[in-house]
């Protein structure tokens, strides 16, 4: 086969080649596009989707870090969703620290007041929350918000309820639950202390002798030990002490 034959066959070839895909392009182009630009278009979106994602996620633990009062913590719940359970958390836990505080300085009100917005954090962390682990911190700081208002009734059904979201799967809060409701009944039954249970007293002031250093029978000479009378006394000098010294 000469060169010009060759050349002819794969003339050939190519134009039958050309034609084919023709015919393959019409039928199925467009179905091929539609796949292709979904397919290119998906991976756009997840690359988009992933890179705001992670925007987000840091902007969410910036604004959890940089938080610490805790009607901002409320706010940073509400605007982000990633960090809702910590910082309903927090919030709590600051609203509750905040509330003993005042009592401690009698502020009643104050207390009060902390302790309702404790109270209604927790609860709230407790519905909406997906995770045990989160509604089980979220019964303890009810039981404790119980406690500091004395309504012992509460506190154990509180206690109770962190004890069963905790479960086998977060034994350490179960255990925080259970050591909770042992201490519920010393600060719901507290000893009593009768008139035959009390401390003795000890002697007061008045009636113990003066501690100035001073044996007694050398501070009362009929206690000398033996009777006999004490070195010094009717003037006597005592040994080994100079009551004229250099003379």
């Amino acid at each position: 086969m000469d060169s010009k034959q060759r050349h002819d066959l794969e003339t050939n070839d190519l134009r039958e080649f050309i034609d084919n895909f023709k015919d393959f392009w019409d039928r199925n182009g467009n179905h091929i596009l539609i796949v292709f630009i979904v397919v290119v278009g998906g991976y756009a979106s997840y690359n988009l989707y992933n890179n705001w994602q992670t925007g987000k996620t840091e902007d969410a633990a910036q604004a959890l870090i940089e938080t610490s009062n805790p009607a901002a913590l409320l706010t940073v719940a509400q605007d982000h969703e990633l960090v809702f359970n910590e910082a309903m958390r927090r919030a709590g836990d600051q609203f509750h620290a905040r509330a003993r505080q005042h009592l401690i300085a009698g502020d009643v009100d104050e207390a009060r007041q902390d302790l309702e917005y404790a109270t209604n954090t927790y609860q709230a962390l407790a519905d909406k929350t997906d995770s045990e682990a989160y509604r089980a911190n979220a019964y303890l700081g009810l039981a404790r918000v119980a406690e500091s208002m004395e309504d012992w009734g509460k506190a154990e059904g509180y206690y109770k309820q962190a004890e069963q979201a905790a479960g086998e799967k977060y034994a350490f809060l179960a255990n925080l639950a259970k050591q909770g409701l042992e201490d519920l009944e010393t600060l719901r039954h507290p000893l009593p202390f009768g008139e035959d249970a009390s401390p003795p007293v000890l002697p007061g002031p008045d009636t113990l002798p003066p501690d100035d250093g001073v044996p007694e029978f050398l501070r009362r000479p009929e206690n000398a030990p033996g009777g006999e009378s004490v070195p010094g006394e009717s003037g006597e000098p005592i040994p080994g002490i100079d009551l004229n010294p250099g003379e």
